[in-house]
């Protein structure tokens, strides 16, 4: 009975890392998803990289190069500055080559940071390859001070070290917050699928069931002599 609960075990186990290995994205050898060399934004089809398009800009064209693809499903998705998806396509390639998807809304894009992701779709799934921030207008200012070394902040501040780690560490440079809500974007896209995380969990209760199986069989086995 003992040996058939184990058995039972162990092809939870083996299940769970089936479900688990089915589950992740091909890699190259520096760890990014494969096909989309890279991704870009322009104002033409074959068009330079731009990063700031001018106000109200009515179209704006995502260009990205493929490579190695084998039928494969490439996602396109655009994130507005609060967020939102903008635009979404997907569409399957093969060889190499170079793709222009033109963006035109009914009315003119809005100012702000823009979040541009290409993602590789695998057994349903997509997996983010590439990305690209962009913005409409002019892009938030970058902080122009100069940062407080240690050593400054402690000679302004000699009998106080713990207030001059504090304005050290108040003068480093904060991302700008306009460019906040699309850059989450980019996170919405890479995080781990529901299925992965299903697979990892049984996985895990499998080998907790069975190390207690074990020591419980250890504890109740009769001992020599007795």
């Amino acid at each position: 009975m003992r040996h058939r609960a184990i058995t039972l075990l162990l092809s939870l186990v083996v299940l769970a890392l089936a479900a688990t290995a089915t589950q992740a994205a091909p890699q190259s050898q520096d760890g990014a998803v494969r096909a989309i060399q890279n991704i870009w934004m322009s104002d033409k089809a074959n068009g330079t990289p731009l990063e700031v398009f001018p106000t109200g800009a009515k179209s704006v064209f995502v260009v990205f190069d493929y490579k190695d693809a084998a039928d494969t499903e490439i996602q396109v998705k655009v994130y507005d500055p609060k967020g939102q998806i903008i635009y979404v396509t997907s569409k399957k390639y093969s060889g190499a080559g170079r793709e222009n998807i033109e963006i035109k809304p009914s009315d003119p894009l809005p100012d702000g940071a823009y979040v541009t992701n290409g993602s590789i779709g695998v057994n349903g799934q997509f997996f983010l390859s590439e990305t690209s921030e962009w913005y409409v207008g002019e892009p938030p200012a970058k902080p122009t001070d100069a940062p407080i070394s240690a050593a400054q902040a402690k000679v302004a501040n000699p009998a106080n070290p713990a207030n001059a780690a504090s304005q050290t560490n108040a003068a480093q440079p904060v991302a700008p917050a306009g460019a906040s809500a699309a850059t989450t974007a980019v996170n919405a896209d890479a995080g781990m699928s529901m299925p992965l995380l299903i697979g990892a969990g049984i996985l895990a209760l499998g080998l907790l069931a069975l190390v207690v199986w074990a020591v419980r069989g250890f504890m109740t086995a009769p001992r020599p002599g007795k």
